[in-house]
């Protein structure tokens, strides 16, 4: 590999960033399925097994999840 240019930043125009809030992507993805549903989902994923720096990932079957009242 060979890099022709490489740039690199003092930070002074980079925003602040603050947290104001979870979104709520995540959950409302994952509020749409059941425990069967999540199960097929994550069987389908080949690298679940494993996190991407070798630690282990998520038992499969997944445990239930509790039920929100």
């Amino acid at each position: 590999m060979k890099a022709e240019l490489i740039r690199d930043t003092c930070g002074f125009a980079v925003p602040f960033m603050s947290y104001d809030e979870d979104r709520p992507l995540h959950a409302q993805r994952f509020a749409r399925e059941d425990d069967a549903s999540l199960s097929v989902y994550f069987e389908k994923k080949e690298h679940i097994a494993t996190s991407i720096d070798g630690l282990p990932g998520l038992p499969l079957p997944l445990p239930a999840m509790p039920r929100a009242e």
